[in-house]
Protein backbone atom coordinates (compact mmCIF):
# COMPACT_ATOMS: atom_id res chain seq x y z
CA UNK A 1 0.00 0.00 0.00
CA UNK A 2 1.73 3.11 -1.17
CA UNK A 3 -0.81 5.40 0.52
CA UNK A 4 0.11 7.90 2.58
CA UNK A 5 -2.91 9.67 3.92
CA UNK A 6 -6.45 8.30 3.42
CA UNK A 7 -9.22 10.47 4.57
CA UNK A 8 -12.67 8.92 5.07
CA UNK A 9 -16.16 10.71 5.41
CA UNK A 10 -14.80 13.56 6.97
CA UNK A 11 -16.43 16.31 8.36
CA UNK A 12 -15.98 19.70 10.21
CA UNK A 13 -18.06 22.06 11.77
CA UNK A 14 -17.67 25.09 13.37
CA UNK A 15 -20.04 26.37 15.97
CA UNK A 16 -22.20 23.38 16.39
CA UNK A 17 -25.61 23.98 17.52
CA UNK A 18 -25.32 27.57 17.21
CA UNK A 19 -26.71 30.11 15.17
CA UNK A 20 -23.39 30.54 13.47
CA UNK A 21 -22.95 26.74 12.80
CA UNK A 22 -20.71 26.74 9.76
CA UNK A 23 -20.67 23.09 7.87
CA UNK A 24 -17.32 23.56 6.41
CA UNK A 25 -15.86 19.77 4.94
CA UNK A 26 -19.03 18.10 4.42
CA UNK A 27 -18.58 14.35 4.04
CA UNK A 28 -15.09 14.61 2.48
CA UNK A 29 -13.31 11.11 1.40
CA UNK A 30 -9.98 10.93 -0.52
CA UNK A 31 -6.17 9.43 -0.48
CA UNK A 32 -2.81 10.59 -1.33
CA UNK A 33 -0.26 8.47 -2.85
CA UNK A 34 3.18 8.22 -1.60
CA UNK A 35 5.07 10.06 -4.75
CA UNK A 36 2.38 11.83 -5.99
CA UNK A 37 2.03 15.49 -6.31
CA UNK A 38 -1.44 16.79 -4.94
CA UNK A 39 -3.07 19.83 -5.06
CA UNK A 40 -5.98 21.31 -3.13
CA UNK A 41 -7.73 24.06 -4.65
CA UNK A 42 -10.78 25.69 -4.42
CA UNK A 43 -12.75 28.95 -3.49
CA UNK A 44 -11.85 31.25 -0.50
CA UNK A 45 -13.62 30.03 2.46
CA UNK A 46 -13.50 26.56 0.75
CA UNK A 47 -12.25 24.26 3.60
CA UNK A 48 -8.68 23.91 2.03
CA UNK A 49 -6.61 25.48 5.20
CA UNK A 50 -9.13 23.85 7.53
CA UNK A 51 -8.38 20.24 5.52
CA UNK A 52 -4.57 21.13 5.91
CA UNK A 53 -5.15 22.01 9.60
CA UNK A 54 -6.88 18.27 10.38
CA UNK A 55 -3.79 16.98 8.12
CA UNK A 56 -1.20 18.38 9.87
CA UNK A 57 -2.74 17.60 13.08
CA UNK A 58 -3.36 21.21 14.16
CA UNK A 59 -6.99 20.81 14.37
CA UNK A 60 -8.45 17.80 15.98
CA UNK A 61 -11.61 18.18 16.48
CA UNK A 62 -13.81 16.61 13.80
CA UNK A 63 -15.78 13.47 12.96
CA UNK A 64 -14.69 10.68 10.28
CA UNK A 65 -11.25 8.65 9.76
CA UNK A 66 -8.02 9.94 8.71
CA UNK A 67 -5.16 7.31 8.70
CA UNK A 68 -1.35 8.21 7.73
CA UNK A 69 0.80 5.44 6.40
CA UNK A 70 -2.03 3.43 7.87
CA UNK A 71 -2.12 4.48 11.47
CA UNK A 72 -4.97 6.40 12.88
CA UNK A 73 -4.33 10.09 12.74
CA UNK A 74 -5.66 10.86 16.13
CA UNK A 75 -3.37 8.32 17.77
CA UNK A 76 0.08 9.49 16.40
CA UNK A 77 1.65 11.68 18.88
CA UNK A 78 1.75 15.32 17.47
CA UNK A 79 5.40 15.76 18.61
CA UNK A 80 6.62 12.96 16.77
CA UNK A 81 4.81 13.80 13.60
CA UNK A 82 6.64 16.55 13.61
CA UNK A 83 10.00 15.88 14.13
CA UNK A 84 10.29 12.86 11.56
CA UNK A 85 6.78 12.86 9.54
CA UNK A 86 5.26 16.13 8.41
CA UNK A 87 6.90 20.05 7.69
CA UNK A 88 3.96 23.32 8.07
CA UNK A 89 4.70 26.14 6.37
CA UNK A 90 1.98 28.34 7.63
CA UNK A 91 -0.12 30.93 5.72
CA UNK A 92 0.14 33.53 7.63
CA UNK A 93 3.75 34.05 9.78
CA UNK A 94 3.05 32.64 13.34
CA UNK A 95 6.92 33.78 14.59
CA UNK A 96 7.54 34.26 18.74
CA UNK A 97 7.85 38.40 18.50
CA UNK A 98 11.19 39.45 19.37
CA UNK A 99 12.97 36.17 18.42
CA UNK A 100 15.24 35.01 15.80
CA UNK A 101 14.21 31.87 13.67
CA UNK A 102 17.89 30.45 15.33
CA UNK A 103 16.57 31.46 18.79
CA UNK A 104 13.07 29.66 18.18
CA UNK A 105 14.74 26.38 16.78
CA UNK A 106 17.23 26.48 19.56
CA UNK A 107 14.43 27.01 22.04
CA UNK A 108 12.13 23.94 20.74
CA UNK A 109 14.70 21.55 20.47
CA UNK A 110 16.65 22.40 23.28
CA UNK A 111 20.03 23.64 22.09
CA UNK A 112 22.25 26.72 22.78
CA UNK A 113 23.40 28.99 20.61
Amino acid sequence: MNSLFTVTNLVKVYNPGKNNQANVLKDISFEIQKGVVTSIYGPSGGGKSTLLNILGKLDSVYAGQITYKGQDLKKIQRRKYFQHEVAFIFQNYNLVEGQTVQKIYCLLWKKQI
